[in-house]
């Protein structure tokens, strides 16, 4: 008579995880080696974020950020005030700040990891424009660079020290610069700006 035991061991070791890291990112970067496309829509209108006065607080702020997502995308938009009624892509135009690439579909999994594709800076200031599209919803259209791939692991044991450095096989980085061309459509009245 056969006895099988249950393992309460990981079935894939970390050093596992880490070969399928690097190979995640190789074949992203494979798949996409000149340019990389994304259009999304989503049924949810952007929010000011919780953070974020509304132009109309006293004192102002200067600026109003809205948080635009999608069911894979997330990205934050900044508009200096005033801002009154802005609900026309061309009034958000003229008010245009910057903006925050939060998390893009890049649709990178390994068991145990998470991964960023980076811009060369955190707030892109140029490249961004908004079109008015039928039935109350708008077009956010990015055209960025992007600079590279970066996943980290999420094991305690990769949790680095104070001060300290995570260990190589804990992280891959690969830098991969090719232009990003982002196109997000979502209802928009201009309220969340209020």
């Amino acid at each position: 008579m056969a006895l099988l035991i249950a393992s309460c061991s990981d079935p894939v070791s970390p050093d596992d995880e880490y070969r399928m890291a690097l190979a995640a990112v190789e074949d992203w970067t494979a798949a996409n080696p000149l340019s990389w496309s994304v259009v999304t829509s989503g049924t949810q209108a952007p929010r000011r974020t919780s953070w974020s006065q509304p132009c109309s607080a006293n004192p102002p702020s200067g600026f109003v950020a809205l948080n635009v997502q999608t069911a894979n995308t997330r990205v934050t938009v900044f508009f200096r005030c005033p801002i009154a009624s802005a609900s026309t892509a061309a009034e958000l135009a003229d008010a245009f700040s910057h903006i925050v690439l939060e998390e893009l579909p890049h649709r990178l999994a390994v068991p145990n990891w998470r991964f960023e594709v980076l811009t060369p800076a955190s707030s892109l200031f140029s490249g961004v424009s908004f079109f008015d599209q039928a039935g109350g919803r708008l077009r956010i259209q990015v055209e960025a660079p992007l600079y590279a791939l970066y996943g980290h692991s999420t094991r305690r044991t990769c949790i680095p020290p104070a001060d300290g450095e995570s260990a190589p096989s804990c992280f891959v980085f690969r830098q991969h610069a090719i232009p990003l061309s982002l196109s997000i459509t979502v209802p928009f009245d201009g309220s969340a700006l209020q």
